[in-house]
């Protein structure tokens, strides 16, 4: 039978080589408790002090295991999305990522990454940034080169894309990233 209890604290400890986590805990009839800490397969998110969460006794094994916590924050996300959040110490959401089934691609049908708190929170994508950055730059090299009364064969063009780009080539600077950070 699962219970319900309040989080008091949350902590981690090892028994021999094996890191464990554990959470003391308080049921609603006011006993407490230590129970062990279970979450997804590569899932690092240890609850707040005062999150609800359902316990389940497992004579035999432990005896009582977190199995979950009542999310105290409204649920947006759409059937077959995936919404991760950290939270601040008082609760409110800190950093979001989003995977969406739509929002994404031109017409906003395509499946998309969003990452922050506002759904004006945006970050560019690297390779379409890096296309249209190069296509703008091929395209005043050959309207300067096409010019009429262009003497200079586009000298002045070079140095001003130089100038420009702050990296001393006439070659635009790469925009690719191996990480990703967004400040909310």
């Amino acid at each position: 039978m699962g219970l319900i209890g309040r989080v008091l604290r949350f902590f981690r400890s090892t028994e021999g080589n094996t890191h464990v986590s554990e959470v003391e805990l308080e049921l609603s009839d006011g006993e407490r408790i230590t129970a062990r800490h279970a979450s997804a397969a590569g899932d690092d998110s240890p609850p707040l002090a005062s999150d609800r969460l359902v316990v389940i006794e497992l004579p035999g094994v432990t005896d009582a295991v977190v199995v979950g916590y009542l999310m105290p924050l409204e649920s947006i996300a759409e059937a077959g999305e995936k919404r991760i959040f950290a939270r601040g110490d008082d609760g409110q959401e800190a950093m979001v990522v989003w995977l969406r089934k739509t929002g994404g691609g031109p017409g906003g049908d395509q499946p998309s990454l969003e990452l922050g708190i506002n759904p004006t929170d945006r970050v560019a994508c690297a390779d379409p940034t890096q296309s249209a950055i190069d296509r703008i730059y091929h395209a005043l090299n050959a309207f300067a080169s096409a010019s009429p009364g262009v003497s200079d064969g586009g000298a002045a063009l070079q140095a001003a894309l130089k100038s420009a780009w702050g990296n001393g080539s006439a070659q635009p600077p790469s925009v690719a990233s191996e990480t990703v950070k967004v400040q909310p």
